[in-house]
Protein backbone atom coordinates (compact mmCIF):
# COMPACT_ATOMS: atom_id res chain seq x y z
CA UNK A 1 0.00 0.00 0.00
CA UNK A 2 0.99 3.44 -0.92
CA UNK A 3 2.52 5.98 1.97
CA UNK A 4 -0.41 8.71 1.45
CA UNK A 5 0.70 11.62 3.68
CA UNK A 6 3.94 12.47 0.76
CA UNK A 7 1.30 12.28 -1.68
CA UNK A 8 -0.89 14.26 -0.24
CA UNK A 9 1.83 17.14 1.17
CA UNK A 10 2.91 17.21 -2.84
CA UNK A 11 -1.02 17.20 -4.26
CA UNK A 12 -2.51 18.89 -2.01
CA UNK A 13 0.47 22.09 -2.64
CA UNK A 14 -0.31 21.86 -5.96
CA UNK A 15 -4.10 21.92 -5.92
CA UNK A 16 -3.95 24.94 -3.49
CA UNK A 17 -1.99 27.15 -6.05
CA UNK A 18 -4.12 26.25 -8.60
CA UNK A 19 -7.25 26.67 -7.18
CA UNK A 20 -5.90 30.64 -6.21
CA UNK A 21 -4.72 30.60 -9.78
CA UNK A 22 -8.05 30.12 -11.04
CA UNK A 23 -9.63 32.75 -8.88
CA UNK A 24 -10.22 30.66 -5.62
CA UNK A 25 -10.25 32.94 -2.44
CA UNK A 26 -9.64 32.54 0.98
CA UNK A 27 -11.58 30.89 3.22
CA UNK A 28 -11.47 27.25 1.39
CA UNK A 29 -13.57 24.85 3.09
CA UNK A 30 -11.78 21.51 2.79
CA UNK A 31 -12.77 17.73 2.74
CA UNK A 32 -10.53 14.93 2.97
CA UNK A 33 -12.68 11.94 2.72
CA UNK A 34 -10.64 8.16 2.51
CA UNK A 35 -11.89 4.67 0.84
CA UNK A 36 -12.74 3.65 4.54
CA UNK A 37 -14.68 6.77 5.85
CA UNK A 38 -12.11 8.56 7.64
CA UNK A 39 -12.07 12.34 6.82
CA UNK A 40 -11.27 15.57 7.93
CA UNK A 41 -13.13 18.80 7.48
CA UNK A 42 -11.44 22.12 8.21
CA UNK A 43 -11.04 25.35 6.32
CA UNK A 44 -7.78 27.52 5.15
CA UNK A 45 -7.86 31.04 6.08
CA UNK A 46 -4.93 33.23 4.47
CA UNK A 47 -2.72 34.70 7.65
CA UNK A 48 0.61 36.20 7.38
CA UNK A 49 0.90 35.92 3.16
CA UNK A 50 0.34 32.07 3.52
CA UNK A 51 -3.22 29.81 3.70
CA UNK A 52 -3.49 28.03 7.11
CA UNK A 53 -5.47 24.96 8.18
CA UNK A 54 -7.65 24.78 10.63
CA UNK A 55 -9.50 21.43 11.18
CA UNK A 56 -13.41 22.01 12.23
CA UNK A 57 -14.12 17.99 12.50
CA UNK A 58 -12.86 14.85 11.70
CA UNK A 59 -13.86 10.85 12.19
CA UNK A 60 -11.28 8.49 11.86
CA UNK A 61 -12.29 5.02 11.27
CA UNK A 62 -8.72 3.77 11.62
CA UNK A 63 -5.25 5.31 12.98
CA UNK A 64 -4.27 6.75 9.44
CA UNK A 65 -5.80 7.60 6.01
CA UNK A 66 -5.57 5.07 3.30
CA UNK A 67 -5.85 5.56 -0.42
CA UNK A 68 -7.65 6.34 -2.61
CA UNK A 69 -8.78 9.65 -1.12
CA UNK A 70 -10.81 12.38 -2.38
CA UNK A 71 -10.62 16.16 -1.90
CA UNK A 72 -13.15 18.55 -2.14
CA UNK A 73 -11.96 22.09 -2.00
CA UNK A 74 -15.10 24.92 -2.03
CA UNK A 75 -14.47 28.41 -1.70
CA UNK A 76 -17.05 30.75 0.03
CA UNK A 77 -18.83 32.11 -3.39
CA UNK A 78 -19.21 28.29 -4.11
CA UNK A 79 -16.56 27.01 -6.68
CA UNK A 80 -15.68 23.98 -5.83
CA UNK A 81 -12.77 21.44 -6.93
CA UNK A 82 -12.37 17.67 -6.40
CA UNK A 83 -9.33 15.34 -6.61
CA UNK A 84 -9.02 12.01 -5.90
CA UNK A 85 -5.43 10.27 -4.81
CA UNK A 86 -4.57 6.87 -5.12
CA UNK A 87 -1.59 4.81 -5.46
CA UNK A 88 -1.00 5.19 -8.78
CA UNK A 89 -0.38 8.89 -8.21
CA UNK A 90 3.22 10.15 -8.18
CA UNK A 91 3.93 12.66 -5.43
CA UNK A 92 5.22 15.10 -7.80
CA UNK A 93 2.94 14.69 -10.45
CA UNK A 94 0.02 17.77 -11.29
CA UNK A 95 -3.27 17.05 -9.63
CA UNK A 96 -5.96 16.16 -12.06
CA UNK A 97 -8.93 18.00 -10.43
CA UNK A 98 -12.34 18.24 -11.88
CA UNK A 99 -14.14 21.83 -11.75
CA UNK A 100 -18.20 22.24 -10.90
Amino acid sequence: MADWAPILREQLAVLLAEVCEEGFAPPLYCTFLDANGSNVYGRYEEIGGGLTFTVITSHMVAEDFTLPMHILLVDHTGEAAHVTLDENVEPSAPPSAVWN
